[in-house]
């Protein structure tokens, strides 16, 4: 019962460390100590006792993950993280999607502040987070999306980043956004809106990290569905359209500034 009261503590003292740089201005033993806490969330996130006690050890991990950057490098350390957030993902049922969000999370902000090492073990998240593009939980969907838009972004923008792990999942990933935007375009303002959002903001970076790949490989699916039947449908095209559009011109103006 003690559990998830102490793993808020640990997440609030991470967030703490983590805001006031404490594990770059101190000592070994307090490096020791942050890879601790990485460690107790760990067993946290991994032993199946409640559901509540699990989603708790994953939200004080999303904290913990800001403070133990160095020992992230380690390979071995950063496969046990993924496969231990991808295990209770899996885990988790339909009916309560918290901790499969709250490992969600952890897994966006492994993209954004940890690539070169999550880059690495990439081949053990795609199936999953291409898998969850299309869950029918709206939150799950969106922070799916989340982890691509990040990973896309650091690809796009940081120039050790070559975007090659987009560039070769983008045949894949292309249809589900066209098919995404159609299915919000197919519901209720409110809540295909807020899907949609996601959809779009992963679309621009995507594209934007690999403009080429994506006109590409959306050429025929956009030409079947500029001319189809459905306003959701064309009006997804439209979005595409738009994304593909801002990209190229990116590119373009690239080449004639090199030039």
């Amino acid at each position: 019962k003690t559990a998830p009261a102490a793993y808020m503590v640990v997440g609030s003292l991470a967030e703490e460390w983590w805001s006031g740089f404490v594990p770059e201005s101190s000592g070994e033993s307090v490096a020791c100590l942050c890879r601790n806490l990485l460690g107790i969330c760990l067993d946290g996130i991994k032993c199946p006792t409640t559901l509540y006690t699990q989603t708790a050890a994953a939200e004080a991990f999303y904290s913990v993950l800001g403070i133990v950057r160095n020992a992230l490098l380690d390979v071995n350390v950063m496969a046990a993280v993924v496969e231990a957030l991808l295990s209770a993902c899996a885990a988790n049922t339909c009916a309560d999607s918290k901790l499969s969000l709250a490992c969600l999370r952890c897994l966006v902000r492994l993209a954004t502040d940890s690539y070169s090492s999550l880059s690495i073990t990439i081949d053990l998240i795609t199936p999953t987070l291409i898998h969850l593009l299309s869950s029918t939980d709206d939150e799950v969907m969106v922070q799916a999306h989340e982890f691509w838009a990040s990973l896309a972004m650091q690809e796009a923008l940081v120039p050790l980043c070559d975007g090659q792990i987009v560039k070769k999942h983008v045949s894949v990933l292309m249809p589900i956004f066209v098919r995404n935007l159609q299915i919000s375009g197919e519901l209720d303002e409110i809540e295909g809106e807020s899907r949609a959002d996601a959809v779009r903001a992963c679309l621009s970076w995507v594209s934007l990290c690999a403009p080429r790949e994506c006109a590409e490989t959306s050429q025929t699916d956009l030409n079947m569905a500029l001319r189809a039947e459905s306003i959701a449908t064309v009006s997804a095209a439209c979005s595409l359209c738009g994304a593909l559009a801002e990209s190229l011109s990116n590119e373009i103006s690239n080449l004639l500034v090199a030039a």
